[in-house]
């Protein structure tokens, strides 16, 4: 109504409330559609509402001290469950930053060795030679603004190419990158298909998150919430853009 996004929502009471949909962390649109539920959980990083509205529940912000979707820790597992769980929020770590960096990297370790983004949440194809323990064990997400983003993994780097169109449209153009090995598997197209078809997993949850966001940030009630510990890349990508 009005552009806002609005739930019409009856209690355990059976009052009707009438409330905003936008989560008053990154204003994602925290329910869609009709249903029954006993609370509303919002499906980006899990901050949870009742059903009069009031905030119950904020993962991992004990430690927050102060949108970007591919550099943000703190989503990880929460969209991205079932493909995502290796790679918990609780596992990512942040890199020195000044103000005269180039790049936004986050760390991010798995909860086995050779972990990777598809449907095993193992590696699929062979891993580049000289990697150490420590690099087999973490992925690495960098964002180089304005338009590069790079997913690597032990065996493969995603790159993401990111072209704006217009205020509301962006191309991505996707590539990867892999050990020369590779090709030369017998099964190499089926599981590169395996590989590319995790990445579109992600990009799709990512994307409706992205589109969420932007509906929820027109709100009158959209917020600019704290960030939590584990999207510290957030607040780097300001401070890079700030300065330029």
């Amino acid at each position: 109504m009005l552009d806002e996004l609005l739930l019409v929502v009856r209690d355990q009471k059976g009052q009707v409330h009438v409330l905003s949909a936008v989560c008053q962390h990154r204003g994602m649109i925290v329910a869609e559609g009709s249903g029954n539920c006993n609370k509303f959980l919002c499906p980006y990083h899990h901050w949870s509402y009742a059903l009069d509205g009031k905030l119950l529940a904020m993962p991992e912000m004990d430690k927050a001290a102060k949108l970007e979707n591919f550099n943000d820790g703190y989503h990880a597992h929460r969209l991205h469950s079932g493909i995502g769980d290796h790679v918990p929020a609780e596992n990512a770590r942040f890199l020195d930053w000044d103000d005269d960096e180039n790049h936004v990297t986050r760390l991010n370790y798995f909860t086995h060795i050779d972990g990777g983004f598809n449907s095993t949440r193992k590696t699929l194809l062979p891993v580049f030679e000289k990697l150490s323990n420590d690099e087999r064990h973490r992925a690495v997400f960098a964002l180089l603004p304005p338009s590069l983003g790079l997913a690597v993994t032990p065996d493969s780097i995603t790159y993401f190419i990111v072209n704006p169109k217009a205020a509301e449209a962006i191309d991505i153009h996707i590539g990867y990158c892999m050990d020369p090995r590779a090709p030369k598997e017998p099964l190499f197209e089926l599981l590169f298909r395996d590989m590319e078809a995790g990445v579109n997993d992600f990009n799709i949850k990512d994307i409706h998150a992205d589109t969420m966001v932007q509906k929820g940030l027109r709100s009158r009630f959209g917020p600019h919430g704290r960030y939590s510990w584990q999207e510290e890349t957030l607040q780097q990508f300001n401070r890079w853009l700030v300065k330029r």
